[in-house]
């Protein structure tokens, strides 16, 4: 734990140094600086990384040097174009403005860091795959020309080049101590995702009701009636995955980027570059989050545009900006080489599951058959897409009264936004309406182009989970503006509503709110232990689910159900899907199914306590051991002619108990 935490500040002092240098004194405000530190700090060690990698000198020593390189190129910059006394001058002045509503957003920030620091321990989550990408690239020094998944050689995936690379830095301080590297990474995608919710909500101008938005945007309360706002988001912050960051890091970068819309003073060139880099190192860390928080931003843009009639300047600005960081992040793209793995959205053929099911949808456990465009245009019908999308973003049933009055609600707040409200309030509801017409508008466009489940429920499945940031904006246009009108009664009256809104929340969420699922505890896994202790080193195993990455990660073995959810290579998902089938054939009946073991070239398999006795008859198999109630078999004559871990980077064997 103490390593992590000192990863994690070396990261946040970076970032710090970075904002600096982005952001001049007495030109911003302490939420933006916080959201940044988090963003940029995330993006400060991306970048080099990656750069390091695309070199092929990703290693300890250079990724060290880099950093402290730009670290401190960065801080002479900064103190040189700002004199320290005047720099310290600005940030108090920062400090100063409006520090009573400040202080509890501050707060608010600081009581969900608090309750995020536990472990969340799964030793068979589906982030070991992306951990496990990071080791890849930390052993090559480099994208590794080849990586083993799904028991054969394969070319890396590399859409997540920045976020692979991220993680092997990270790997090289925490390689021993995979969990709490991977709650390290986790805490500041959480911590920086709640300080962006703040400081979107000040940079809007929503300012009454801006310490609100971290505490709405963070629990899994429920609500009267059911409601619950970006419940999936908070479901996936409580396990590490890259999206997490990718969604911090494009969150950071809307609330830079609302100054340079605006026009404000002192936002000019250093917060447009800090803005660039934010959206790309988003997009080399998961596009989801690009595509799903960038219409905001566009919105933003567009409202401010016509409220300002500067389009020139606003398009300048922010296609220089966007334009900048996404090129950046093709050109490390191309260099990268590997596979980006979009074979199947680009219209690459499937191969149906017993010639009539979706192969997409079987990875998932689905029976599915694809729609053809000649018989139905859209995959999900519109009127189905929308209620999705409510129900998605609401955790409520689109019908009847659980319909009606969350609708009449946001339809009352958007009004008092408008008529109560002044410009900041009329551009977020702008921004916040186009958001939500863009959501529901790439569901259309991905289920009117593909006939399959993955590509065709994009929209559905994966960016509709964001339509509640939208929502919450919407919503606290129209709080902020109710809060500004009581000033007509007492000057100090939106003061005392912005403070006590957030205490109340608090209330009403009470502790388990503020942790919204995440709990620590002791890492277990029979399969995993038993492949530790009981399994030698450099070999393939058999096991009864499909693993991701954590038999890499965790033990150095491969597992011949691990490897990436190859939804978008249609090759690959055909390999995989037959792999998952034989193996439940085997699980199912070994006798009949034992040629597998020597065609896969199979070293020993792991089996639960009905599955081992089935597999006692087989005389291909010997007990080896049994480890709580894993039975571990190993295979007589195994091929040696299949690719092991040896053969690539990403592997490091242990054989020492989980704990």
């Amino acid at each position: 734990m103490i390593l992590a935490a000192a990863t994690v500040l070396v990261i946040l002092a970076c970032g710090a140094i970075a904002t600096l240098a982005a952001l001049p004194a007495g030109h911003s405000s302490i939420p933006a600086r916080l959201a940044a530190v988090f963003g940029l700090g995330y993006a400060m060690v991306l970048w080099p990384a990656t750069a390091l990698a695309l070199v092929h000198l990703l290693r300890p020593w250079s990724l060290a040097l880099l950093l402290a390189t730009a670290s401190c190129l960065l801080l002479a910059w900064t103190l040189r174009r700002t004199p320290s006394r005047e720099l310290l001058g600005g940030l108090r002045d920062e400090a100063r403005a409006g520090w009573p509503v400040v202080a509890f957003g501050l707060l608010a920030v600081t009581a969900i860091a608090i309750a995020r620091l536990r472990i969340p321990v799964d030793a068979s989550a589906g982030g070991w795959r992306y951990w496990s990408d990071g080791l890849e690239f930390a052993d090559a020094g480099r994208v590794p020309s080849t990586v083993l998944q799904w028991g054969a050689l394969h070319a890396p995936a590399i859409s997540k080049l920045g976020a692979n690379s991220f993680d092997a830095g990270l790997s090289f301080v925490l390689r021993d101590h995979p969990f709490s590297a991977m709650a390290a990474a986790l805490w500041i995608s959480a911590v920086g995702f709640a300080a962006g919710m703040f400081a979107l909500g000040w940079e809007l101008g929503l300012r009454w009701c801006a310490a609100a938005l971290p505490l709405l945007a963070l629990t899994d309360h429920a609500w009267p009636g059911g409601l619950v706002l970006d419940a999936d988001i908070v479901r996936k912050l409580t396990f590490f995955q890259t999206e997490d960051s990718g969604r911090m890091c494009m969150l950071a970068a809307l609330v830079l980027a609302l100054p340079l819309l605006r026009g404000d003073a002192g936002a000019g060139l250093p917060r447009a570059v800090a803005t660039g880099a934010l959206i790309g190192a988003a997009a080399l860390t998961h596009l989801v989050a690009v595509i799903a928080i960038a219409p905001l931003m566009v919105g933003y843009a567009l409202a401010a545009a016509v409220r300002s009639g500067r389009w020139r300047t606003i398009a300048r600005w922010s296609v220089a900006t966007a334009a900048g960081g996404l090129a950046v992040a093709a050109i490390a793209l191309v260099l990268a080489g590997g596979d980006l793995g979009f074979q199947g959205a680009s219209g690459t053929p499937y191969r149906a599951v017993n010639g009539r099911y979706d192969p997409t949808a079987a990875l998932l456990g689905l029976k599915k058959t694809p729609i053809p465009k000649s018989r139905r245009r859209f995959y999900t019908p519109p009127v189905t897409a929308a209620r999705n999308l409510y129900e998605t973003a609401t955790a409520l049933p689109a019908h009847g009264i659980t319909l009606l009055l969350p609708l009449l609600a946001l339809g009352l707040l958007g009004l008092a936004a408008v008529l109560l409200g002044g410009r900041p309030e009329r551009l977020a509801v702008a921004a916040a309406l186009f958001a939500l017409a863009s959501l529901y508008a790439i569901e259309l466009l991905f289920s009117a182009r593909y006939a399959y489940y993955v590509p065709a429920t994009f929209g559905d499945r994966r960016v509709f989970e964001y339509a509640g940031l939208p929502l919450l904006v919407l919503g606290a246009a129209g709080v902020n503006a109710l809060f500004a009108s009581t000033r007509q009664l007492r000057p100090r009256l939106p003061a005392v509503c912005a403070a006590v809104l957030p205490v109340l929340i608090v209330a009403g969420i009470g502790w388990n709110g503020l942790t919204a699922g995440v709990h620590g505890g002791p890492a277990s896994s029979a399969m995993i232990e038993a492949a530790r202790v009981a399994t030698p080193c450099n070999t393939r195993l058999l096991t009864p689910t499909r693993t991701r990455g954590s038999f890499q990660a965790l033990t150095g073995r491969a597992s011949m159900q691990e490897g990436l959810m190859v939804f978008l290579r249609p090759a690959l998902l055909a390999q995989a899907l037959d792999i998952e089938a034989r193996a439940r054939r085997f699980y199912a009946d070994p006798a009949a199914n034992a040629d597998l073991l020597r065609r896969w070239s199979i070293d020993d398999v792991l089996a639960r306590p009905d599955q081992a006795k089935r597999m006692m008859r087989l005389p291909e198999l010997s007990l080896r051991a049994r480890v709580g109630p894993v039975s571990v078999f190993a295979v007589a004559g195994a091929g040696a002619d299949a690719p092991r871990p040896n053969d690539v980077p990403g592997y490091r064997c242990t054989s020492e108990p989980l704990r």
